[in-house]
């Protein structure tokens, strides 16, 4: 009776064991990072806008362009459901609904809000560098490719828009 205990704890340690081993191994990326600034770059409709980008823990989003040169200067900001575009002077407010489903700022701010829901956002593959994890809105699908080791975003690739980000900067948590 003994040696049949002393085997049943002796099978199950070698089993505990190796779970730990096995599963440790491999360990899981952190979770996208939607609170950061940085710089971006934007290829949409055949058009590649330049800039910066920051997104944050109150929602709000704001991109600054800085080319192609004729639009240099033009801010967009997201905040409290209404997006303001100032230019030269010029500000205008609207909702993003009155915007084209494929325009850029509407889609990133679609992918970053669904970011951020746990139901709308699956891991797909991951490396030691690179996670992929695939959001779904209620109109779009969108690849997000993030740091494994840091969480920080790198790209947001779907039908209409790459967007490749740069010099990244998670802001502080409070």
């Amino acid at each position: 009776m003994k040696r049949l205990i002393s085997l049943i704890l002796c099978v199950f340690f070698i089993c505990i064991t190796g779970f730990c081993f096995t599963s440790c191994s491999e360990t899981q990326p952190k979770p996208p990072v939607t609170d950061f600034s940085g710089e971006i770059c934007v290829n949409t409709n055949d058009t590649q806008i330049n800039g910066s980008f920051s997104n944050n823990r109150q929602g709000v989003m704001t991109f600054i362009v800085a080319s192609p040169d004729n639009i240099s200067g033009m801010k967009y900001e997201y905040k409290d459901e209404v997006l303001t575009v100032s230019f030269e002077g010029i500000t205008t407010e609207t909702v993003l609904g009155n915007l084209p489903s494929d325009n850029f700022i509407n889609l990133l701010n679609d992918c970053m809000f669904n970011l951020n829901n746990e139901e709308n956002t699956n891991l797909s593959s991951f490396d030691e560098q690179s996670a992929v994890y695939n959001v779904k809105s209620s109109e779009n699908t969108y690849s997000v490719y993030t740091q494994t080791d840091t969480g920080i975003i790198t790209k947001i690739e779907n039908d209409a828009m790459k967007a490749e980000f740069f010099n990244q900067k998670k802001f502080k948590e409070n």
